[in-house]
């Protein structure tokens, strides 16, 4: 796995001259039908730059630069091309044909109005239809710094006076709703188009020269003892083969080592060039210096790395177009190529800041990448540690401890994964290295060192290091370059952009320390959030909110790991880890003109941009708020749900301390100018409290008035006053029906159910539906009483009973019963009354059983129907419910009819031998019972009760 650290300057869309164009082929794009790739490559480049042309927003384009990877060297991907058997001279690419990806995408990290780091043309959509419309549009993105979504919108927005600057785009949210006309400006006029000249280069040598302050100022806190170091572990990682001139300079310049090719063997000898000791003079010509590198160089390609104290602003370098100026000590601003500083008042050991910074420039330059992969201090006699060796990161690996006086080391000794100890060090200039050439063993390593006793400890603690090579799967870092800062009104910002070969990297842990001439602060870089301008990119970014107090250069340090196990790419939407990883690296610096008195507050919140708006009713947004009624008690039937994400006190730390929320019928009331002057203020619905930075916010509002389209924006401020930026504005339009349109409505559905007009009783499909629906209600309401009269019936059959008597004359049931006395005293008085001659009491025959009759209690005398009326005629005077007395009857009487009513009992009970059905007994004048009304005296003996047919005795009494 490789890493590089890529800080890129921003160069304009067509780098430093605007006549030519660059083109990179990656690495990956593979060797086949390299022909025909070239062919539609250069087909597209010229329809779009034609295309460009005649929208007014080209350039006289009269060369376009391809780099050719280094596998296409042969010639059958060249035919009746000229290739240049050199590398691209400095400038960085302004398009990357690469081999994975679906569609073309600039990337613009540093955000609106901001020029890109160029647009990455993926190899599978070469063959794509309108191909040139989408590379045009990417093109003007990456160059004026715009959000245009594709080439519709592009034309819409060149051929339309008027612009949406509300909806939710990509372009509205970045650019705060900005017209991107006015960020592109003016438009040239068209042209008649002339083909631009192709020049393909491959890639050769590099060529390094350094040009080395030699003056007095070096000699302050060991800068020249420090310079030499740094030097000798740049030689020793430099790659066999590449080219390396030096030049010191003081009074004058100095050539002390011509180009030269580096080899193994002569690695040592190459280092012993820097002279040893530096000039008494204070005099200077760094313009002597930089005059013998551009002889050296004499129109080829090179770097020259400039290290000095003593600097000039008005040096004129232009025609210099690859320049990396170090700054020992840190001095005032200088424009001279890309700025690294070294600052002795920090926290960072400068020999560590300086051996960062030339790794750094090394990775820039060439292709393959140098990683310090392990960095770790000590202060103690004896010490050990361990460091990891990735698959991907195993070649030409260097172990270095930095000591003040290597002659205190006993020793020092590495062990690799399989046990193998390498004890044969190397002591040279305060250092004890260790070198594996070639490919290593991938895993856990280990690294023990002793110091001599009586060599007492250093005065400073002891550094060990591991820097290795990568060539495959590497792990890219590309940075961008912080501008010089002349105010605060705009974020400082700093960002990295992680990848693997040409994904981007996800989860990665990114911590920045930043440095200026009297401060240090950590920065956590994210890829997600408000200093974040597209999520998943693979761009991590944060804002420097903590400044010194004087103006002066601030540097960058960057330490990168796979954040325990959760970094990732992915590959067809699939995660796939990393692997484990440590990265040290040495961004760039910058120049910030202002100081900032300790403990004031200049950073204001961050801006929100993404706030959104619900229209509900109170009802609803109860249902779904931790809102009481008593809240809503004043609002209006109809509520705006304000939402958004919390920004932080300073840009996304912390929070904020309130919020103003404006609105108004205009959209430019709300911008910045007007907003506090002509917004209306909104009234909150609820208390707002102030979460943590990205937290949801959320709050209930009220529309002013109905019938209108509103605006809303807010913006927050922190405790010191410091106001955020206006938020993107959300439209909301309320409609409410006014009297005059009810009436109106009124009228027309009055005159559509007028005859003639189309009313659904003249619509067939209407009338066949309405028939159907009562059909079937008239269909359940007959099968319901239906129902209803079947179950009556039911009811009344089980209510029918016939009941059978178990009364036999002249039997005694055993379950004896015992007698109770009626209020009546009816039984006391049968007994008492007159017998006959015979001694059986009136009425009944000689011989049968003088005592009462015994039923079953369902036999009792006041039965239903006709025995309940007489029984209630019988009923004594003075019972509930009687309205009048009835006429006083005698004892005979009485009983009597108590006889009567038991006879005529018992001829429903029982039948009765030669009587009609349904007859009955009837009873004389003369008391003598008859059948059928008969009551002649011959038939009183064959009717007596003795003498009526008798049922059979039961073998149980019921």
């Amino acid at each position: 796995m490789r890493l590089i650290f890529l800080i890129i300057s921003l160069p304009s869309l067509f780098c430093e001259n605007p006549a030519r164009f660059r083109v990179q082929i990656s690495n990956s794009v593979p060797l086949e039908n390299c022909t025909e790739t070239l062919k539609r490559l250069q087909d597209v480049l010229v329809s779009s730059f034609s295309g460009l042309n005649d929208l007014g927003l080209g350039h006289d384009i009269s060369n376009i630069e391809i780099s050719l990877p280094k596998h296409w060297r042969q010639a059958a991907c060249q035919p009746g091309r000229t290739v240049l058997s050199t590398r691209i001279s400095g400038a960085k690419p302004n398009l990357i044909l690469q081999h994975q990806g679906a569609e073309p995408y600039s990337l613009q990290p540093r955000g609106c109005g901001a020029q890109g780091l160029g647009v990455s043309l993926p190899l599978s959509a070469l063959n794509k239809p309108n191909l040139e419309s989408t590379v045009m549009t990417q093109l003007i993105n990456s160059r004026f710094g715009v959000f245009l979504q594709d080439y519709e919108s592009l034309t819409q927005v060149l051929n339309d006076t008027s612009y949406d600057g509300i909806s939710r785009t990509e372009q509205n949210i970045i650019c705060e709703g900005r017209n991107p006309l006015d960020i592109i400006g003016t438009r040239s006029q068209p042209v008649n188009f002339t083909q631009p000249e192709f020049r393909y280069v491959v890639e050769g040598e590099e060529h390094y020269v350094l040009v080395l302050d030699q003056t007095s100022i070096m000699d302050i806190n060991q800068r020249w003892i420090n310079i030499k170091k740094s030097f000798n572990r740049f030689i020793n990682n430099l790659k066999d083969g590449t080219m390396l001139s030096i030049i010191t300079y003081g009074r004058e310049g100095n050539l002390v080592l011509p180009p030269t090719v580096v080899t193994h063997t002569n690695r040592e000898g190459l280092h012993g060039r820097i002279p040893r000791r530096i000039e008494e003079s204070n005099e200077t010509c760094l313009s002597c210096g930089i005059k013998l590198a551009k002889d050296i160089l004499a129109g080829s390609s090179g770097s020259i790395i400039l290290v000095t104290g003593n600097l000039y602003s008005n040096l004129q370098v232009d025609d210099i177009t690859e320049i990396y100026t170090v700054l020992y000590p840190e001095r005032e601003e200088t424009n001279i190529g890309t700025v690294y500083s070294i600052l002795e008042e920090n926290t960072e050991i400068p020999l560590n800041q300086l051996n960062e910074v030339l790794i750094d420039i090394m990775n820039r330059v060439e292709e393959d990448t140098l990683a310090k992969i392990h960095e770790s201090d000590h202060l103690s006699y004896e010490f050990s540690g361990t460091f990891i060796v990735e698959e991907n990161l195993r070649e030409d690996i260097t172990v270095t401890l930095t000591v003040e006086d290597e002659q205190k080391i006993e020793y020092f000794e590495v062990i690799d994964p399989s046990g193998q100890k390498n004890i044969f060090s190397k002591f040279e200039d305060g250092m004890v290295l260790l070198r594996y050439s070639g490919l290593s063993e991938p895993g856990i390593w280990t690294y023990h060192v002793k110091l001599y006793p009586e060599a007492g400890l250093p005065g400073t603690r002891m550094l060990v290091d591991v820097v290795a090579r990568g060539k495959e799967k590497e792990i890219r870092i590309v940075g961008i370059q912080t501008l010089k800062v002349d105010n605060f009104s705009t974020p400082v910002q700093i960002l990295a952009r992680v990848e693997r070969g040409e994904e981007p990297v996800h989860g990665a842990e990114i911590r920045a320390i930043v440095s200026g001439p009297n401060s240090d602060t950590e920065i956590l870089l994210k890829d997600t959030g408000y200093s974040d301008i597209k999520e998943g990119d693979g761009v991590y970014s944060g804002y420097l909110s903590v400044f010194s107090s004087i103006p002066g250069y601030y540097t960058v340090r960057i330490l990168i790991s796979d954040n325990n196990g959760r970094s990732f790419t992915l590959s067809e939407g699939a995660p796939i880890p990393t692997g484990s990883y440590r990265r040290y690296v040495a961004a760039p610096s910058f120049f910030v003109k202002v100081g900032v008195v300790p403990g004031e507050d200049i950073i204001p919140p961050s801006r929100v941009s993404d706030l959104s708006l619900t229209l509900l009713n109170s009802s609803s947004y109860l249902e779904n708020s931790e809102l009481s009624e008593p809240e809503l008690e004043n609002s209006t039937s109809l509520n705006l749900e304000l939402r958004w994400t919390a920004p932080g006190d300073n840009y996304d730390e912390g929070r904020v301390d309130k919020y103003e929320i404006r609105c108004h019928t205009n959209p430019l009331a709300l911008s910045e100018e007007n907003f506090t002057s002509q917004g209306i203020l909104v009234n909150q619905g609820t208390t707002l409290i102030s979460l943590g930075s990205g937290s949801i916010q959320r709050i209930l509002t009220r529309v002013p008035w109905t019938n209108e389209l509103f605006y809303f924006a807010l913006t927050s401020f922190d405790v010191a006053g410091n106001r955020g930026r206006i938020s993107n504005l959300v439209q909301v339009y309320v409609d409410e029906d006014t009297d005059s349109d009810i009436t109106k409505k009124d009228e027309e559905i009055q005159e559509e159910l007028k005859l003639g007009k189309l009313s659904w009783f003249l619509d067939k499909q209407q009338i066949y539906i309405v028939s159907g629906v009562g059909g079937g209600v008239l269909l359940i309401i007959v099968l319901l009483i239906l129902a209803l009269i079947l179950r009556a019936k039911r009811l009344k059959r089980s209510k029918t009973q016939w009941v059978q008597d178990t009364y036999e004359a002249g039997f005694t049931p055993e379950t004896k019963v015992e007698r109770v006395e009626t209020e009546s005293g009816i039984y006391s008085w049968l007994e008492s009354l007159p017998r006959s001659e015979s001694g059986q009491k009136k009425g009944f025959e000689e011989g049968s059983n003088s005592s009462r009759p015994t039923t079953s209690t369902d036999d009792s005398i006041s039965d239903s129907g006709e025995h309940r009326q007489s029984n209630e005629q019988l009923q004594p005077y003075g019972q509930p419910g009687e309205e009048e007395r009835p006429e006083e009857l005698s004892h005979d009487d009485y009983a009597q009819q108590v006889l009567t009513r038991s006879l005529y009992y018992y001829s429903f009970r029982g039948s009765v031998p030669g009587a009609v059905p349904g007859a009955g007994l009837r009873v004389n004048p003369n008391n003598f019972i008859t059948p059928g009304g008969d009551t002649s005296r011959s038939n009183l003996d064959e009717y007596q009760p003795n003498n009526l047919g008798r049922k059979k005795r039961h073998e149980s009494v019921v």
